[in-house]
């Protein structure tokens, strides 16, 4: 889409674009530090409200303790009644119920206060109703346990089906020998607990948020919100002294959970921890509202900032309009328009796309000049494609004539002569096979053997493996003229060459071995001096810098060789193929 628009809308709507996402950014930040922020702070909030209500629980557990102390600091009394075989069950609960009923003990705070003795329980009376009891191995656990500890027996249920947190202590008789008389169970109202809890979210609004507290087991024990909905939240709740993000209960809330430290501190053997859940979306209404306001804005914004960017692209594209005017009539007349007076960056634009033209024009110059060259030097090239062939069809016709004449020597050495130009020049390529390599220096070898008769012998040594490994050509023939011409002059026996070639790692190896009169190599053999002295060569050097600027400068040919011990030609190149 952006190709259909012209340059000054282009540049217009992307000076739009970046001036709106700038505002969008700024924006988007500042709403996510303000989130950040409320997040940080509601949570400090609430955990000061935790630890307040950890001490208002505590007072909560402290009144339980004075009602215990109350009742059963001096059991010598209750233990006489509760002792006496002719007592019936209900007389017992009478004296009992008088005992409360004369005490301190706080009528708002306890639904019931019940006494677990000799097997059965007694009823204080503060409820009009039933309620149930703790499990047999609970209590068991309560009577064999430390004297003066405060158990939490769970919640138990009236007969209308209300809980109750009930907490547990033993009674111990002073008299004669301080046994154990029973337990006692003190039946907590949950109204003042969960009064406590709604505080900690702001009052009764229980949409806001509400909380729980759960036991060290992982059950709920008190809960400002529905019951089904606790179990769920209880689950939910992240590590203590943080806060986490959960889809619980149906909403998206934020859960806070904290130990309740002043409880465990005043009464070991309670463990409780309180989970605070906040409605994420009312906590956030406002920070929603402001982001509808921000994309109102955004359109606003970009409206306006759409016809600013128009007239600043405006003053921008202008000259560059110009400019463009101008090229279009140099390509119409190659011929420049006047140059503007101004000083800024478009006008030395200008220039330097007049100076580029220039550039242009000469380049083109150029490539004219070289393509006539280039079809120059093709034609050559044919040319010299057509002599090869008129070369091979001569020699043919010569060796021809020979055979007919019965001059085998002539047939033989024009032959071979054939054979070598016909693998020597092979098509102008530059690589041939080591198998044609070898065949190429056979060939050359029969020439010299009709020029120097009984002068050498030479053995070939071929791996097959390597046969058709590509190698450069024409590498092993001047070597082996060289053997030729300069290693048995002067030599009274038959010379012997022997050309090899094996594969070493990753290497192709050819070696060129004569037995003649050999050289004391103490200088460098391709050096200026050695050239003229005709122990090296150009050949020699010449392949020496095509090996090394094919393959690399560690390949190349190295020279072993002695006075009256022969010389060996070491070739090393690179396995290609």
């Amino acid at each position: 889409m952006m190709r259909r628009l012209n340059l000054r809308s282009r540049t217009a709507l992307v000076v739009a674009l970046l001036l709106f996402l700038s505002a969008t950014v700024t924006m988007t930040v500042i709403r996510a530090v303000s989130k950040t922020k409320i997040e940080t702070a509601k949570y400090a909030e609430i955990v000061l409200r935790q630890n307040q209500f950890d001490d208002a629980l505590a007072d909560i557990l402290n009144r339980v303790t004075l009602g215990y102390i109350y009742l059963f600091d001096d059991p010598a009394a209750l233990t006489a009644v509760f002792a006496d075989p002719d007592a019936s069950k209900d007389e017992k609960e009478t004296y009992f119920a008088a005992a409360i009923a004369a005490s301190d003990i706080d009528p708002e705070t306890f639904a019931e206060i019940v006494i677990l003795y000799d097997g059965d329980f007694y009823r204080g009376g503060l409820s009009d109703g039933s309620v149930s009891y703790p499990d047999a191995p609970f209590l068991a656990d309560v009577l064999s346990g430390a004297a003066g500890t405060l158990s939490y027996a769970g919640n138990r249920t009236d007969e209308s089906g209300f809980a109750y947190p009930v907490f547990a202590r033993t009674i111990e008789t002073l008299y004669p020998d301080s046994e154990r008389f029973g337990v006692a169970l003190f039946y907590v109202k949950p109204a003042a607990i969960e009064a406590a809890l709604a505080a900690m979210t702001g009052g009764a609004d229980a949409a806001a948020g509400w909380s729980l507290i759960r036991t060290g087991d992982g059950d709920v024990m008190v809960a400002g919100g529905d019951p089904a909905e606790a179990e769920a939240l209880a689950e939910l709740a992240p590590d203590f002294d943080d806060f986490a993000i959960r889809d619980a209960v149906g909403v998206r809330s934020i859960v806070i959970a904290s130990r309740l430290d002043a409880v465990a501190t005043t009464y070991p053997a309670l463990s409780f921890d309180v989970v605070t859940t906040l409605d994420r979306d009312l906590l956030f209404a406002g920070i929603d509202a402001l982001n509808r306001y921000v994309i109102l804005l955004g359109a606003l914004s970009l409206v306006v900032l759409g016809l600013v960017a128009s007239r600043v692209s405006g003053r921008v594209t202008k000259p560059l309009q110009r400019l463009i005017e101008n090229l279009r009539e140099f390509g119409r007349s190659k011929a420049r328009t006047a140059s503007v007076v101004a000083d800024d960056e478009i006008v030395e634009l200008e220039k330097t796309y007049d100076a580029m033209i220039d550039q242009i024009i000469e380049l083109l110059r150029t490539n004219t000049l070289e393509m006539e060259n280039k079809r120059k030097l093709e034609l050559y090239a044919l040319q010299m494609q057509i002599n090869p062939h008129f070369l091979y069809n001569t020699l043919d016709a010569i060796a021809w004539m020979a055979k007919i004449k019965k001059e085998p020597e002539i047939e033989k050495l024009v032959l071979a002569l054939a054979k070598f130009f016909r693998i020597s020049l092979h098509k102008g390529d530059k690589f041939i096979t080591v198998a044609e390599e070898f065949d190429l220096v056979r060939n050359f070898v029969d020439i010299q053997k009709i020029r120097f008769p009984n002068v050498f012998e030479v053995r070939y040594e071929l791996d097959p493996a390597i046969a058709n490994v590509e190698t450069l050509k024409l590498i092993l023939q001047p070597i082996v003229e060289n053997a030729i011409k300069h290693g048995f002059t002067g030599l009274d026996r038959l010379g012997n060459i022997v050309i090899s070639a094996v594969l070493d790692g990753d290497d192709v190896v050819f070696d060129v071995k004569d037995d003649g009169i050999g050289f004391q190599p103490s200088e460098d053999l391709f050096s200026e001096k050695r050239l003229y002295d005709g122990l090296g060569g150009y050949g020699l050097k010449n392949v020496d810098e095509r090996i090394k600027l094919e393959y690399g400068r560690t390949y190349g040919i190295t020279v072993d060789s002695a006075v009256d011990a022969g010389t060996r030609v070491r070739v090393r190149i690179k396995k290609t193929h």
